[in-house]
């Protein structure tokens, strides 16, 4: 239920007439993103310690899911910085 909520939940939003008045108010998400994205990588650097803390040995699925997150972030964080030539890139095929 909360995964599917980045879908769901906007267009149960825009039903109750809560649309852009709410989505203006939420711009100040937008001036915190360098400490979402700090509290982040701590959140996965602390996930990848606790799985292998003592020497223990996380199963393939937690090791495959920890490293599609933290590439999940980098790329986040990447991608405004080259957005502008992708977009271009797509726009030209």
């Amino acid at each position: 239920m909360v995964g599917a909520s980045c879908c769901v939940l906007p267009l149960l939003l825009v039903n109750i007439g809560v649309s852009s008045a709410l989505v203006g108010k939420l711009a100040f998400f937008a001036r915190a993103q360098p400490y979402f994205m700090a509290l982040t990588g701590i959140l996965i650097s602390t996930a990848f310690i606790a799985a292998f803390w003592k020497g223990r040995r996380p199963s393939k699925r937690v090791l495959a899911m920890l490293i599609i997150a933290a590439l999940l972030v980098v790329g986040a964080y990447i991608m405004p910085f080259y957005e502008g030539q992708l977009l271009r890139w797509i726009n030209a095929q």
